[in-house]
C-alpha cells in the first residue's frame, strides 16, 4: 500500500489542477480581505475562524475532481497492474487526499492571516499572546480531523457514483443541509442527535467551544464517518467493474 500511496501522492503533486487549486486558495482566503464587503473582522483570528465554512467547499471540489480523474482518463486499470489488490488502492488514494486536505488548509490559514495582519495593520482587537497562538493550531489540527472526514465522504460519494456533478450536489448538500437532515432523523427514529451534524461540529470548532460533550460528539461522528466511508468504500470499488 505504501508504493500505492507514494504514486498517488507524486502524481496529485505534479497535476495541473493542483497548482490551480492552491493559486485558488490563496486568491480566495488572501485576497478577498482586500475586498471591503468580504472583510468586516476585527482581527486576524475572527478572520480565520469566520471564514473556515469555505474550507469544506473546496476541499469537496477538490478531492471529486482528484477522484474521478482515472475514470474520466479510462486509466483505473492501469493502478492493478502492479498486483496491488483493490482496498489498498482505495486507501492509499483517499490518504493521498488527506496529505493535500492538510496542504490546503494551511494555506489557506496562512495566506488569509498575512492579508489580514496586513490589512489591519496587525493583529487587529486583542492582545497578541499564547493563548491566542495556542487556539489557531487547535483550530487547525481540529478542523483538519474534520476536514479528513470530509475528504473521506467525497472519496466514497465520487467512487460511487462516478460522476462529478451529482457528487457535488450531494456532498455540498450534505455539508449545507446536515442539520435538516439530523432533525428528520431524530423525528422519525425519536433519537437525539444534538451535537452530532457536520454543521454544529464545525460552529463548535469556530467558537472554540471546546467542552466534553464536544470531543465526545467530534470523536463519534469523526470514527463512524472515517469507518463507514472506508469499508464500504473499499467493497465498492472492489465490487464495480474499474472502466
Amino acid at each position: 500500500m505504501s508504493n500505492v500511496f507514494k504514486a498517488e501522492l507524486y502524481k496529485i503533486f505534479h497535476l495541473k489542477s493542483t497548482k490551480i487549486f492552491l493559486a485558488l486558495t490563496i486568491l480566495i482566503f488572501g485576497g478577498s480581505v482586500f475586498v471591503p464587503i468580504l472583510f468586516d473582522a476585527h482581527s486576524v483570528k475572527e478572520y480565520i475562524f469566520e471564514t473556515s465554512d469555505m474550507f469544506s467547499i473546496i476541499i469537496i471540489i477538490m478531492v471529486v475532481s482528484y477522484t474521478i480523474l482515472d475514470y474520466n482518463a479510462k486509466t483505473m486499470k492501469n493502478l492493478v497492474s502492479s498486483g496491488t489488490n483493490l482496498p489498498s488502492i482505495y486507501l492509499a488514494r483517499m490518504c493521498s487526499m488527506f496529505v493535500m486536505v492538510a496542504i490546503t488548509l494551511l494555506v489557506a490559514m496562512v495566506s488569509g492571516g498575512i492579508a489580514s495582519y496586513i490589512k489591519l495593520g496587525g493583529m487587529g482587537e486583542g492582545d497578541v499572546n499564547i493563548a491566542t497562538g495556542i487556539s489557531m493550531v487547535e483550530s487547525y489540527f481540529l478542523q483538519l480531523i474534520y476536514l479528513v472526514g470530509i475528504a473521506c465522504m467525497t472519496h466514497f460519494v465520487t467512487t460511487l457514483f462516478r460522476n462529478t456533478f451529482l457528487s457535488l450536489v450531494i456532498m455540498i448538500g450534505f455539508t449545507m443541509f446536515g442539520q435538516v437532515i439530523n432533525v428528520l432523523i431524530e423525528k422519525n427514529l425519536h433519537v437525539n442527535l444534538s451535537g452530532y451534524s457536520l454543521q454544529e461540529v464545525l460552529t463548535s470548532i469556530n467558537n472554540m467551544n471546546l467542552t466534553p460533550d464536544f470531543f465526545q460528539h467530534f470523536a463519534i461522528v469523526t470514527v463512524v464517518t472515517l469507518l463507514v466511508c472506508s469499508i464500504i468504500g473499499c467493497f465498492v470499488f472492489s465490487k464495480r467493474s474499474l472502466q
